[in-house]
């Protein structure tokens, strides 16, 4: 669809191509193709902090476990709660149910699930060699030494990658943003509806149509709820890639208008 600009409009905005103002620059990483992204970056970032800081005391933990930990040979007497004295190859996560005896004199019956070790085996009245913590004998472990960082950090490390290439991709977005305010057409629409955002909670997704046209196909817009929530019937002044409604953007939050916020958006009676 080609659209051109509407010659009632008010010559409110500067010619093309528009500079690109401080206001502009803040506005584009708001709009919804790039706010949905800048938030995924956001959750997989918060989300990697997370695994790393979980990971690294683990791996923190897990060592001063395996340096300082109380030695023991535990006696197996079940194997996945069976009491049966035949060899388990542990080929997978199995459940031992283990007895030993603290220095103290404090006997321990303690289930263990114990990691998959290929070409071993495991057998009711047998040993597993143990480190445990004295003062909380549920912390335990079986390794002989530490894993090193490169094993333990692998998790975080692949979601570094994700994270740059989110950004990448909201970097882009926001770019193809910018050259519809710097290059688009201005237009004047009609407003159909408004409604809220999950993505963007303080502003609506206006759908309009395009006045003084016979197109009757329903676009979409966001706009932040400090310029005024429009109603139906409502005009909206907004920019577009000649061809690419799709990509249309609200107008006003864009430039530095004369008579305030809503002197082009919306009129007086669609403000709450």
């Amino acid at each position: 669809m080609s659209q051109a600009a509407d010659p009632d409009l008010p010559a409110l905005l500067p010619p093309v191509p528009r500079p690109l103002n401080a206001r502009a620059s803040r506005r584009a990483w708001n709009e919804l193709p790039v706010r949905i992204w800048v938030l995924l970056t956001v959750a997989v970032a918060l989300a990697t902090v997370y695994v790393t800081v979980t990971r690294l005391q683990q791996a923190l933990n897990d060592r001063r476990l395996i340096e300082q930990g109380l030695l023991v040979h535990a006696k197996v007497v079940a194997v996945n709660g069976s009491p049966t004295p035949k060899r388990w190859p542990r080929n997978e996560q199995m459940t031992a149910t283990i007895d030993f005896t603290l220095p103290s004199g404090q006997p321990i019956h303690e289930s263990i699930d114990l990691e998959a070790r290929p070409d071993a085996y495991l057998q009711v009245g047998t040993e597993v060699q143990i480190r445990v913590d004295p003062d909380n004998p549920q912390r335990w472990t079986e390794q002989e030494k530490a894993q090193p960082w490169s094993h333990e950090m692998v998790i975080p490390a692949g979601l570094v990658p994700v994270i740059f290439l989110l950004s990448i991709i909201s970097i882009l977005q926001r770019r193809r943003v910018l050259t519809v305010w710097r290059e688009g057409t201005l237009a004047k629409g009609t407003v159909v509806r408004a409604q809220h955002s999950a993505a963007a909670p303080m502003s609506r997704i206006v759908h309009f149509t395009f006045s003084d046209t016979d197109d009757r196909r329903v676009w979409k817009v966001l706009v932040p709820a400090s310029f005024g929530i429009p109603r139906k019937g409502d005009s909206i002044s907004v920019i577009f890639p000649q061809g690419n409604p799709r990509r249309a953007i609200a107008a006003t939050p864009y430039g530095d208008l004369p008579g305030g916020p809503t002197s082009v958006d919306m009129n007086a009676s669609s403000l709450k």
